[in-house]
């Protein structure tokens, strides 16, 4: 005995016999009651034993529901579940599975084609879900005996949903869902893993339920780690959207209506409450299909905790591409003014960017170009920049720039994979490399001493968060003051706002702008940016430790200080150009922390002349396309070999 759903009914269906709806006027209830009970006394026992059973955990944000699945956790949107149909039935909860059939016969072949299909594509569904098998379709279909025979050997029950005579289960996507009746109601819902955040990188797990964002404060019962939902893959295989699916992590700076944005600060935290709009982009992502998944970490405002910034999603110094480089994943400082970032936390409206970390070149590429509209483009009031205009054209420079300033590596090793990439690009895309002297050639350009840029870049870095962060939090607490890190402690308390400074800085760094980009990154007919400059954003291909003793041994190093005088970032930060980190290789060395032989990533940094950035891309895309460059792997070494 099988179920068969329609107009808000079940009825018997035997054997591929399609039912006569005039002599089973059955109603929802009995056939559950009947179906249920039937079909589960056609399983096999031991393939019943070897399936682990649903545990339910609890209840949170009032209904949806959290469970457990062998050795892994799930959280179900009970809330607002997917489909929900009533039924006066004793209650159930089981793991479940919906497949759209588009065949009128099913064969075996047939669903153990889209069970493996669902095991190699998704990370959620697993063989647990395989207890109840949900079928719709367009057809009157049925299974043949070849799919009866393997439907009993593991021990499922069959469910048909035909989506033609039932409307709402057009709302039902491929995948595991889970199924609870009770209540006068059956209902279909929205699963998530549950992943454990080891490195507790999240604040706290989100996830959408009813049309809302909602925390989802759940931890590791062992250690305590923040759990991270993330839904199953399979929602959104018939979804158009370029980023449907795609899991997304904000750093928390940026408003997601609902949510507190806490800045990375207790005391920031208690005086504000939940925004009541998303970031234009971060809205943008959720439109084109992105999926957040939670809320990421970030130092106190954002800033730097040593000589060097770790965070993720803006950069403003550098803590999109160093965090980039030191991972060994692809990510990218835009064009200054390429994104709205309203509903951001700022800390130069002149400098603020946001960026992508990506593991897939493609991917990268794919997300990126798709984000950075048009419309989300920043006006020049804030950044005293011309306003962009972002060609997607696959014209490329016809040069490298390589400043003997701050280049070679510091690892020969790592240096002979940045030749050997370079000879690849040379050989492939026909660039020549160009030797230069970084720094003679800024001052040249801009009739200026290095350090009065420094300068202004500095003003331009704390101006603006002193006015709109500083001052109202400061206000808050007074006479008392709040609970800050360094470098806050003693800046903020000695905190002067020179709006005259910040103007002529701001009108300086137009100059010197458009100096730089005439001169040095400039256009020509062929190409957006006629040159592409590299240099090293991380340590040379040398370790650099988390605790400070291990980088005095011999083989480390640290990174260049955010804002110094050495740091090749602060080019594309003060000009405003596209900067991009590409994981180019990896060498080995000595770990002083496992005493072992170990693998890190080789990066290398391109910028190109500000509002070339799709064209950099396009040239990234055709490095992929050569196998110059390839994804990234998670574990000990980013590349196989």
């Amino acid at each position: 005995m099988y179920l068969y759903a329609g107009d808000g009914s079940i009825y018997p269906y035997q054997y591929g016999a399609t039912p006569d709806y005039a002599e089973h006027p059955f109603d929802l209830s009995l056939m559950l009651n009947q179906g249920l009970q039937l079909v589960c006394l056609a399983g096999i026992a031991s393939a019943l034993a070897l399936r682990s059973p649903l545990i339910p955990v609890q209840a949170i944000n009032g209904r949806d529901s959290v469970f457990q699945l062998g050795n892994s956790s799930f959280l179900a949107t009970s809330a607002s579940p997917l489909l929900e149909a009533p039924l006066n039935y004793k209650p159930v909860t089981v793991a479940a599975t919906h497949i759209v059939a588009t065949s009128p016969l099913i064969t075996a072949q047939l669903l153990q084609d889209t069970f493996d299909r669902y095991l190699a594509e998704d990370d959620v569904f697993t063989e647990d879900f395989l207890e109840t098998i949900i079928i719709s379709s367009n057809y009157s279909s049925g299974l043949d005996a070849t799919a009866r025979s393997l439907v009993e050997s593991i021990g499922s029950q069959i469910l048909f949903l035909p989506a033609s005579t039932n409307s709402t289960s057009s709302a039902l996507p491929p995948g595991p869902v889970l199924l609870e009746a009770g209540e006068g109601t059956i209902k279909l819902s929205k699963v998530f893993r549950l992943y454990t955040d080891t490195y507790s990188n999240f604040v706290h797990g989100v996830y959408e339920s009813d049309g809302e964002h909602k925390i989802l404060n759940l931890v590791d019962p062992e250690w305590g780690y923040p759990l991270v939902p993330v839904p199953s893959r399979l929602y959104t295989q018939v979804d158009s959207r370029p980023l449907a699916g795609k899991r997304v992590g904000v750093k928390d700076i940026y408003d997601v209506k609902g949510l507190k944005t806490t800045l990375g600060s207790k005391a920031w935290t208690s005086m504000i409450g939940e925004a009541n709009a998303t970031a234009p982009s971060i809205q943008r992502i959720i439109d084109l299909g992105g999926v957040v998944v939670g809320k990421q970490k970030t130092s106190q405002f954002a800033s730097a905790a040593h000589a060097w910034e770790w965070t993720d999603s803006p950069d403003t110094g550098q803590s999109m591409r160093q965090p980039a480089a030191f991972a060994g994943v692809y990510g990218n400082r835009p064009s200054q003014g390429i994104i709205d970032l309203t509903g951001a936390m700022p800390i130069s409206y002149g400098t603020d960017t946001a960026g992508v970390f990506a593991k897939d070149p493609r991917d990268w590429v794919q997300f990126a170009k798709v984000w950075y509209d048009p419309a989300l483009h920043q006006g020049s009031d804030l950044n005293e920049l011309p306003d962009l205009d972002i060609p997607d054209a696959r014209t490329f420079p016809k040069r490298i720039l390589y400043p003997t300033d701050r280049l070679p590596l510091r690892n020969s090793a790592a240096e002979a994979v940045l030749t050997s990439f370079l000879d690849q690009i040379a050989k492939t895309m026909g660039l020549t490399v160009e030797k230069i002297n970084i720094t003679e050639k800024v001052e040249t350009v801009t009739g200026r001493v290095y350090d009065g840029i420094l300068t202004d870049l500095r003003t331009l870095w704390t101006y603006t968060q002193l006015k709109i962060v500083a001052t109202p939090l400061l206000d808050y607490f007074s006479p008392n003051f709040p609970a800050l890190d360094q470098p806050f402690r003693s800046s903020w308390w000695n905190r002067t706002l020179d709006a005259k400074e910040h103007t002529a800085a701001l009108q300086r760094r137009h100059d010197d702008s458009e100096a730089w980009h005439s001169e040095v990154l400039f256009s020509t007919d062929d190409s957006c940016s006629e040159s592409i400059l590299i240099y090293d954003i991380g340590t040379g291909g040398l370790p650099s430790f988390r605790e400070a003793y291990l980088n005095d041994s011999p083989g480390a190093a640290l990174p260049d200080a955010t804002g110094s005088k050495e740091a090749g970032s602060i080019l594309a930060s003060y000009f405003g150009s596209a900067d991009f980190t590409i994981p180019i290789g990896q060498v080995s060395y000595y770990s002083n922390v496992t005493h072992q032989e170990v693998s890190m990533p080789v990066t290398i940094n391109m910028v190109v002349k500000r509002g070339c950035d799709f064209v950099l891309f396009n040239f990234i895309e055709e490095l992929a396309l050569h196998g110059i460059l390839a994804p990234v792997a998670t574990g000990p070494r980013v590349f196989a070999s």
